[in-house]
């Protein structure tokens, strides 16, 4: 049975040794309390609530498990009445525009770790000293890391791992916004991205190492959607990208292989990049997607030139009214590529990256779409 922890960012009395919310550790170093008093190897739960205002990096560097073991640590955000927060809702870890010199979260050497419901936030500071939301910091392989539900925001990268030591990380329902370098810088290997938004983030959206997949995600804005800067795969399946003002997807190795399956593209009016490329000599690409726009559309690969209309991009709802394309004002099955359940092929990307109410498989239910779907 998981050991269970409790922790209050605004408490101001009880005995502040986490044995429940009334003597939750309290205060703005209330969770780093809490997670100073995990002990490795051990399932554990740690309960917080309330805003933390953050003025010291949060060192996660004990808890979690051994590779082969099923021992975790998990922080859960949680309301002021102590239930699971809902998606969208987090607890927010507030650096509040200083400069912690370091993240606003770090984890050191420690296997096994998740959050859920956590918003990392305004860790920018002076300019030249911004640093990250979430970081994974290891000296040696270390498996499982997971995001549920989580946000970073005013950060230089959400989630940072610049090496390839970070194994099997996970990201679902998350977002990742206004963040000043990557939204995900990432080059871990085996990692998987699920129902999560990119938005407005600088450079990179999705920076990502080998062996990576993309899953019903959204690409807001930045000059690049998504990047493979390592050897091995990167996988979109079933994603929006709008606005980049660069390519979509690009392979920055020339050992990059880039897929692009069912996805929806409408780039900067202003712009003519490529939606994918893969830089070198040897990189590979292969991908089908409806793109907004006729601009240096490549031509190996299947691809339809259309009219998407969204329900309000500007206003952050990718709802897919209709997609018209330009000769018979109607769209079928794209050619050549099966969709994730072999029904054969078609687009399918995302309207929300929490699957809004009247979607169906990534488009408002009555959308005047004819074909296979």
């Amino acid at each position: 049975m998981a050991t269970v922890v409790y922790a209050d960012g605004t408490l101001a009395t009880g005995e502040n040794d986490g044995t429940s919310w009334t003597d939750a550790y309290r205060g703005a170093t209330g969770l780093q309390a809490a997670l100073d008093a995990v002990v490795d190897g051990q399932d554990t739960i740690i309960y917080i609530r309330n805003t933390f205002t953050i003025t010291s990096t949060v060192d996660v560097d004990t808890g979690g498990g051994a590779t082969t073991s099923n021992d975790w640590l998990t922080i859960i955000g949680c309301d002021a009445a102590g239930d699971e927060l809902t998606t969208g809702n987090y607890v927010d870890l507030d650096a509040g525009d200083n400069d912690l010199t370091g993240p606003v979260v770090e984890v050191v050497d420690v296997s096994n770790v998740m959050f859920k419901n956590i918003h990392t936030k305004d860790n920018h500071g002076a300019a030249a000293a911004a640093d990250n939301g979430f970081e994974l910091d290891h000296t040696g392989t270390k498996y499982g890391f997971v995001l549920i539900n989580c946000k970073s925001s005013g950060c230089r990268s959400g989630l940072e791992s610049t090496d390839n030591l970070s194994r099997n990380v996970v990201c679902i329902d998350c977002d990742f916004e206004g963040n000043g370098d990557h939204g995900v810088n990432s080059i871990g290997i085996s990692q998987l991205f699920a129902g999560c938004r990119f938005a407005t983030d600088s450079t990179y959206a999705a920076s990502v190492g080998q062996g990576t997949t993309l899953v019903d995600c959204r690409f807001e804005g930045g000059s690049y959607g998504a990047g493979n800067n390592n050897y091995g795969v990167l996988a979109a399946i079933g994603c929006t990208f709008y606005s980049q003002s660069e390519e979509a997807i690009r392979g920055n190795n020339a050992n990059s292989v880039v897929v692009a399956y069912n996805c929806i593209c409408q780039p900067d009016a202003a712009d003519d990049d490529f939606f994918v490329l893969v830089t070198g000599s040897v990189g590979y690409q292969d991908y089908n997607f409806l793109e907004a726009t006729d601009d240096a559309l490549l031509t190996d690969n299947s691809e339809v030139d259309v009219t998407i209309t969204f329900a309000d991009a500007g206003g952050g709802d990718f709802s897919v009214l209709s997609i018209l394309d330009s000769s018979a004002n109607h769209l079928g099955a794209l050619p050549g590529k099966p969709d994730a359940e072999g029904r054969g092929t078609m687009p399918g990307a995302v309207s929300s990256p929490r699957g809004a109410a009247g979607s169906v498989g990534g488009f408002s239910v009555g959308s005047p779409i004819t074909g296979a779907f």
